[in-house]
């Protein structure tokens, strides 16, 4: 059960495993999911980025739902990753 993380943006899968989204912390800022090498340093999946509302405030509706290793995160994008509560922390810390 999550205890330490943003309820309202967690959904709990079996087997211990979570989805959450998170805003990219700022070492993860234009690189790419293969240089961070998010799924072995953190041991979490990218499923989705959500790209951010425009100048208006108005949602831009573009996501990349399982960006490939070449995708650059960039600021202001919204990373959808599953992983444990463990796993999900180390990501938020960089």
């Amino acid at each position: 059960m999550a205890t330490a993380v943003d309820k309202s943006r967690v959904i709990e899968l079996s087997g211990g495993y979570m989805l959450m989204e998170l805003e990219p912390p700022d070492g993860f800022i234009d690189k790419s999911i293969a240089s961070l090498n998010i799924r072995n340093r953190f041991g979490v999946e990218v499923i989705l980025v959500r790209k951010p509302e425009n100048s208006k405030g108005v949602s831009s509706a573009r996501a990349s739902a399982f960006p490939g290793p070449d995708y650059v995160i960039r600021r202001g994008d919204r990373l959808l990753v599953m992983g444990t509560e463990q796993a999900i922390q180390r990501v938020k810390k960089g």
